[in-house]
């Protein structure tokens, strides 16, 4: 049987938490996304994740997962350094990507993928959410429409800090720490009212 023609069939590259909410939820509610198969760092962790979630298929590596011809889109869920090699990867492939805040690492990995992206012609997306809500559409109108020039912003993000000390959160060799993992979200929420264009520079940090 053919597939519909709507239909946009996703490998998740990670069989991480996140996924199950950011992807595997959202898409048994949309009838426009199918999940299709899924790689973790071993076969038997792929394997439990995907009989837990209902996934039909797994891909004995991140790379196999990539070349499948049954993929669309591959959703990247891992650890923040491992972002952008394997966007690379997956733009060379064909495939169109929804990557995991934060995209990189820093800002010359972010440039590197945004034009490998335009490069191939794959559309690479970086998942904040919020971007697409209308919360944050009615935010930017404000913003826009009804203020005067901004002087000052601040936004807070707080939740509890991972329990289990090898969390990827707590390694900073693979992206953890507070500003890659939730902080990211306030920085980019100011970054998107103040302007995209807007010159942004850190004055001051403390841990």
């Amino acid at each position: 049987m053919d597939r519909p023609s709507h239909l946009i069939r996703v490998g998740l590259l990670g069989a991480s938490t996140v996924a199950t909410y950011a992807m595997i939820g959202p898409a048994r509610r949309n009838g426009a996304m199918h999940v299709t198969a899924v790689a973790a760092r071993d076969v038997s962790r792929a394997e439990a994740f995907a009989r837990r979630h209902g996934i039909a298929s797994i891909a004995r590596s991140y790379q196999a997962l990539i070349d499948r011809d049954d993929i669309d889109l591959v959703y990247i869920g891992l650890p923040p350094a491992l972002h952008v090699h394997w966007a690379l990867q997956s733009l060379s492939a064909g495939k169109a990507v929804l990557c995991e805040k934060p995209l990189a690492i820093d800002a010359a990995e972010a440039r590197t993928a945004v034009h490998h992206a335009a490069a191939v012609g794959c559309p690479l997306i970086e998942a904040f959410h919020y971007r697409f809500h209308a919360t944050m559409a009615r935010a930017l109108d404000v913003v826009a429409t009804e203020l005067g020039a901004l002087r000052s912003m601040q936004a807070v993000v707080t939740g509890p800090g991972p329990a289990d000390a090898s969390d990827v959160r707590w390694q900073a060799g693979l992206g953890g720490g507070a500003l890659l993992d939730l902080g990211c979200y306030a920085v980019h929420a100011l970054r998107t009212l103040a302007g995209n264009g807007r010159d942004t520079r850190c004055v001051a940090a403390s841990t």
